[in-house]
């Protein structure tokens, strides 16, 4: 049954076979991105900007999967934090470690860093959607730095050559 509450708290409240339903569709997301291989074209700066991004929401989504998952107090529990971003973290490398092995793709250290910071943005969503009433201006001045802080990071780190994985 659907408790009272905030946004997230009536979501987490959902049955657990629904809450892990959405865990694992998250989990199949991010491995179907990491075997898709682009069709091969002469570079662009704006799609490679935009797929370096575009770890930050795809792990976020993860992020927010697993919170859903381990219920309504997850959203307040740093211990649910902590979990969460060990969670992106291993299956971040593991997705790195998975791309060495396809041709179009490569794998770099610093999408790790993309990753973790979309896992910090689900922490603050989620934090944000678990109170009863949504403070909009701080949730607006939130979102606009994490967003800078993805965007800062990924223009920043583009250019470079690619880090490799330790133990790889």
């Amino acid at each position: 049954m659907i408790s009272s509450g905030s946004l997230f708290q009536r979501l987490a409240s959902l049955p657990l076979w629904l809450r892990f339903l959405v865990f694992a569709t998250t989990l199949g997301i991010v491995y179907w991105v990491s075997t898709w291989e682009p069709s091969p074209h002469e570079p662009n700066e704006f799609w490679a900007l935009f797929w370096q991004s575009g770890h930050a929401p795809l792990y976020g989504l993860l992020a927010a999967g697993f919170l859903l998952l381990h219920g309504p107090t997850s959203a307040t529990r740093r211990v649910a934090w902590v979990g969460c971003l060990v969670l992106v973290a291993t299956v971040g490398y593991a997705d790195e470690w998975h791309q060495m092995s396809l041709a179009a793709r490569s794998s770099d250290l610093r999408d790790l860093g993309t990753d973790l910071l979309g896992g910090v943005g689900a922490i603050l969503a989620v934090r944000w959607f678990s109170e009863d009433r949504f403070p909009f201006l701080r949730g607006l001045v939130v979102g606009l730095a994490l967003l800078a802080a993805i965007l800062s990071w990924s223009v920043w780190s583009l250019p470079l050559d690619p880090l490799p994985l330790p133990f790889s």
